[in-house]
């Protein structure tokens, strides 16, 4: 389970009477997203995060940045990284600036986390839950599973992925290994930028009648320039 403390400060509860509370949630029910808000966060800092996420959710349908934000905290909280993912985007789109950090940590966070979670979010379409999927299979030994998703996660637009699998291609397609590190390059990922570089500088040290001969057989004719 993903620890919030540090993330947002919980308001002091000590300043909420139940009654206090009570008029509060009135308004909340009147339709105030501030109060709605309030509600939540109360909620939340005496362990509530089910009530929380009742008024979180209405307020972030009712266009509270803060209430997306949080409501990608509170699935986190349940290691629902595919749900966390969706709200912090929503609440990015919506202007919270808090949001972009998050998404770029959510995949550090999935690999420190419980294996069987991250399965779950890759069977249910997250890119960077299926390269961590990927990766794991193949620590454990089951290396055509492994790749099976690696490619998975490549095809749903995960760079890393993208560029272990033109590398994993480089030797037996060279074709679409050199298509995936493209990819991935233009992405600006830094290992199949130096990859592809590395391909050219050995394609142009290598005898002119070598790479003819290369070229032929893995289909590449065409992809670089051969100096005369």
């Amino acid at each position: 389970m993903f620890d919030l403390s540090g993330e947002l400060p919980f308001p002091d509860t000590t300043a909420f009477t139940d009654e206090q509370l009570d008029l509060v949630t009135r308004s909340a029910e009147a339709g105030d997203v501030g109060a709605m808000t309030t509600v939540a966060l109360v909620m939340c800092s005496r362990d509530d995060f089910g009530g929380g996420a009742v008024w979180f959710t209405r307020a972030a349908e009712a266009g509270s940045s803060i209430s997306m934000f949080w409501m990608g905290l509170i699935s986190m909280r349940a290691d629902d990284f595919v749900a966390a993912r969706t709200w912090f985007e929503a609440a990015n789109n919506a202007g919270d600036t808090r949001a972009h950090d998050m998404i770029l940590r959510l995949p550090m966070m999935m690999v420190s986390g419980d294996p069987e979670a991250t399965r779950t979010a890759a069977q249910a379409g997250d890119p960077d839950a299926m390269y961590k999927h990927g990766r794991d299979l193949s620590v454990d030994g089951h290396r055509d599973e492994s790749f099976d998703w690696v490619r998975k996660a490549a095809e749903a637009g995960q760079v890393d992925a993208m560029s272990e699998v033109g590398a994993q291609f480089l030797d037996t397609d060279q074709r679409t290994g050199l298509a995936w590190l493209e990819k991935a390059a233009s992405a600006v990922h830094v290992r199949a930028a130096n990859l592809l570089g590395g391909h050219f500088i050995k394609a142009r040290t290598t005898p002119r009648q070598d790479r003819i001969s290369m070229s032929a057989r893995t289909g590449i004719a065409g992809q670089f320039e051969l100096p005369r």
